[in-house]
């Protein structure tokens, strides 16, 4: 009786959440029914290319051209780099590499020009996937702590799951099965607060493949088979494909035969239908192997050519090349921003440093200035003007030095003539400062001869 109570409360459950999708659907296909030059338009032809694109690639394709269209027309850059970040999942799906990460570079570079952390956390996470399909993981954990950081900054707990998800998935493919546990643990809290029932499922996967690789076989078995619902319901096709290779492979290890082939073409069979190449590979991959291993030779050449296909169309040199040289140009482009920054840096230092040793000789002059309306001696006012004027000539020289080295190639005779200029410039300047010291403030500077003249006078003047 509780297992009838607990199917229909889980059918009702389920027969809700797709009439929400529906729903959902329905609406955003009447919102796109027709194309507007408006951000709503873009917004919601890539919502609805997300919902189609585990079951309506080309449609997707159809939208994301749409997007970007009206994107560029009315100058909506974010619209922009979400158009290329949905092409870019499809293309990564369907195998298409290189073109994927084209996509997804030309995403980032789009991000680099506005504020939208959110979209560049999705991002980077994409391309961190794409770069661990391919195989490097130190690129795919790279790009993916980015996206966390980012994600953390701004509170983004989806795309904060998606980063610990992936990273674990990473720390799994390196052995390093402790980091793994901890950081899917971690995806599958984030997950569970804002009920993203697909990434809930994603983290049970890892989990299994975790303890698949501890030969925790009965606890990997569970995990995988708690994984399965939550794939099935969020229509995630590539982790169903995946879900049923890990049991396939468990059954494998435990030698329980009757299962092994029946969930690895199961496998396979979806892999195929929604053209996800990698696990048409992965599985096409076990089942030769195994049927290779019991003899079978003629079933073990069908899947293998299968497996070839895939293999072609993932890892063919063209690709494997074109895949290189964007990284290669892309990590030259980051590699010129870090520059970019440290010199921008150290412009602004130099900056500061230069403000402050110009405020330090209009401090310096005004001083002159207030001192020599005191009774002092005009051989100290002499000294602090020639202290002035070497500073503001030193101060001139440092300025302006960058651009006469640029202007005369480093060349030491130029720049020594253009520095023999600016001296006797200010040189003049200096004597007719002083001039206009000793006449205009000589009143109330008084030598120390002229003070003893003055009262001697005095003193012979009493005496008369």
């Amino acid at each position: 009786m509780q297992k009838v109570l607990f199917t229909v409360c889980f059918i009702c459950l389920y027969m809700g959440f797709v009439y929400s999708q529906d729903t959902e659907e329905i609406y955003l296909k009447k919102q796109t029914e027709y194309v507007k030059n408006d951000t709503n338009y873009v917004l919601n032809a890539i919502s609805l290319g997300s919902f189609y694109q585990n079951y309506h690639i080309d449609s997707v394709f159809i939208l994301v051209d749409n997007a970007m269209h009206v994107s560029k027309k009315i100058n909506f850059l974010k619209g922009e780099a979400l158009s290329l970040n949905l092409k870019g999942v499809v293309l990564g799906r369907l195998g298409n590499y290189s073109q994927a990460l084209q996509a997804f570079l030309d995403a980032i570079k789009i991000c680099e020009k506005i504020n939208a952390p959110k979209v560049t956390a999705m991002v980077l996470i994409n391309l961190g996937d794409l770069y661990f399909k391919q195989g490097d993981l130190h690129a795919a954990l790279n790009y993916t702590s980015q996206a966390k950081a980012i994600s953390q900054s701004i509170g983004d707990k989806l795309n904060i799951s998606a980063s610990y998800i992936n990273i674990g998935n990473y720390y799994e493919a390196l052995n390093l099965l402790d980091s793994a546990r901890i950081n899917s643990q971690y995806g599958f809290e984030y997950a569970s607060k804002i009920n993203n029932e697909n990434y809930m499922g994603i983290c049970l996967n890892n989990i299994a493949n975790i303890f698949a690789k501890t030969k925790e076989y009965p606890l990997a078995n569970a995990y995988y088979r708690s994984a399965l619902p939550y794939y099935t319901k969020s229509e995630d096709y590539d982790g169903l494909s995946e879900c049923y290779l890990g049991l396939a492979k468990i059954f494998d290890s435990t030698e329980v035969k009757d299962s092994i082939m029946f969930y690895a073409k199961k496998s396979l069979n979806i892999a195929i239908s929604q053209k996800v190449m990698k696990y048409i590979y992965d599985a096409s991959k076990f089942i030769s192997q195994y049927y290779q291993n019991n003899q079978q030779i003629d079933s073990a050449f069908a899947y293998q050519q299968i497996m070839i296909t895939a293999k072609d169309s993932l890892f063919s040199q063209e690709k494997v090349k074109q895949l290189q040289n964007l990284t290669i140009n892309e990590t030259l482009r980051q590699q010129e921003i870090a520059e970019e920054k440290l010199r921008e840096a150290e412009e602004r230092k130099n900056n500061l440093q230069y403000m402050a040793i110009a405020a330090f000789i209009f401090l310096f002059a005004l001083s002159i200035i207030l001192i020599s309306r005191r009774r002092i001696k005009l051989t100290t006012i002499n000294f602090m003007v020639t202290v002035a004027l070497l500073l503001i000539f030193e101060y001139i020289s440092l300025f302006i030095h960058p651009y006469i080295s640029e202007w005369t190639h480093h060349s030491p005779i130029y720049m020594l003539l253009i520095l023999v200029v600016i001296a006797a410039i200010l040189v003049p300047g200096h004597h007719r400062l002083e001039h206009w010291i000793k006449e205009t403030l000589s009143h109330k500077i008084i030598h120390p001869r002229t003070r003893k003249m003055k009262m001697k006078r005095t003193e012979d003047s009493d005496e008369g």
